[in-house]
This record gives structure tokens, C-alpha cells and sequence, in this order.
């Protein structure tokens, strides 16, 4: 949290003391209530369980948007291509 704090409020330009010292506050206030961690780039395996839940939830919405069935038809072979 004091990352965020700091990396906000140094961002913060036209402000005198007071006033930074009120949002700094504040922040640290509104901030209290979060839990915060670094965000993960790292890519998770897919299992052929979910892969297959996937493709499957994948074709289901795609009828419920309105897909023609030659349309699914063409998506189904360009998945079956790309494995």
C-alpha cells in the first residue's frame, strides 16, 4: 500500500503541504480497506479438462450471440486446425 500511496502522490502537482498531507491521509484511509499484491504476468497451465470446458463454453456462447451453424461449423475447424 505505501507503493501505491507513494507512486499516486508523486503524481500529485499544484498541491501545497496541507494539501497533500489531506490526500495522503485519505489514501491511506480508503486504501485501508484493500488488499493489494504485484500483478502476475505468469500464464497458468491448462489442463485438457479445462481446455475442453473452455471450447465447449466457447461454442455455447457463440449460439447465444446468434452464430449460424455454419459459422460454428467454421469456427470448429479452425480450432481442430490450430491443435
Amino acid at each position: 500500500m505505501n507503493e501505491i500511496v507513494r507512486r499516486v502522490m508523486s503524481r500529485l502537482n499544484g498541491f501545497d503541504g496541507e494539501q497533500l498531507d489531506a490526500i495522503k491521509q485519505a489514501l491511506y484511509i480508503v486504501l485501508n480497506d484493500y488488499t493489494f499484491g504485484r500483478k502476475s504476468t505468469d500464464l497458468a497451465p491448462i489442463h485438457s479438462d479445462t481446455k475442453t470446458k473452455a471450447v465447449q463454453m466457447f461454442f455455447v456462447s457463440k449460439k447465444v450471440e446468434g452464430c449460424t451453424d455454419r459459422t460454428l461449423t467454421y469456427y470448429h475447424g479452425v480450432l481442430e486446425y490450430s491443435q
